[in-house]
C-alpha cells in the first residue's frame, strides 16, 4: 500500500487460453487447504476447483467485479462472494437497489456472505445469519428482507489507514 496516496497495485498477467479444468487442475491442488479464492478468471478450472472443494469440504471466496464467461457456473459454489459496487446490479439488473442486488447473489447459491466496496463510501456486507458485530461507531448493523429470507446488513464507514479499524 502507498502510504501517501492510500493506494495498493495488483500486478496480474493474464494468459491468452482458458486453462483446461481436466489437464490443468491436479487430483491433489487441495491437499493441506482450508480455502481457496478465486478472482473469477480462468472460470471453466475455477468451477472444477470449487467443485472439488465443495466436495471436500474447503471453503471458497470468490472476488467478482463483472461478468465473465462461465460465470453462472461460479457463483453458486461459492461460499464467500466479494464484489465492487457494480456488480450486484450487473448480476441482477432488475433489482431497485444495491441490497437487493446482494440479496439476489446470496439467493443464487450456497454464499454465506456477500461483501462489497463502495470505495469513498466504505463497505457493505450481507449475511445469512445474524452474528455479534464490533460496537464501533462507523459500523452500523440493519436487517434486510428480500427474496427467500431476512439477512443482516453490516455497513463500514471508510477509513484511511492511519485510522483503520483493527
Amino acid at each position: 500500500v502507498d502510504q501517501q496516496t492510500a493506494t495498493r497495485t495488483c500486478i496480474h498477467t493474464p494468459i491468452q487460453e482458458e486453462l483446461d479444468p481436466q489437464a490443468d487442475v491436479p487430483s491433489d491442488v487441495l491437499d493441506g487447504v482450508s480455502l481457496v479464492h478465486m478472482d473469477s478468471r480462468s472460470t471453466l478450472a475455477a468451477i472444477e476447483v470449487a467443485r472439488m472443494a465443495n466436495e471436500a469440504g474447503v471453503g471458497v471466496s470468490l472476488d467478482i467485479e463483472k461478468e465473465r464467461p462461465h460465470v453462472e457456473g461460479l457463483l453458486p459454489l461459492a461460499d464467500y462472494i466479494f464484489t465492487n459496487s457494480r456488480y450486484p446490479s450487473i448480476f441482477s439488473p432488475d433489482s431497485e437497489s444495491l441490497l437487493h442486488g446482494m440479496a439476489a447473489l446470496l439467493e443464487h447459491g450456497r454464499a454465506k456472505l456477500v461483501a462489497t466496496t463502495l470505495g469513498e463510501q466504505g463497505s457493505v456486507l450481507m449475511r445469512r445469519e445474524s452474528g455479534p458485530v464490533a460496537d464501533h461507531p462507523d459500523v452500523s448493523v440493519e436487517a434486510f428482507g428480500a427474496g427467500d429470507g431476512e439477512y443482516q446488513v453490516v455497513r463500514c464507514k471508510a477509513h484511511t489507514p492511519a485510522g483503520a479499524i483493527v
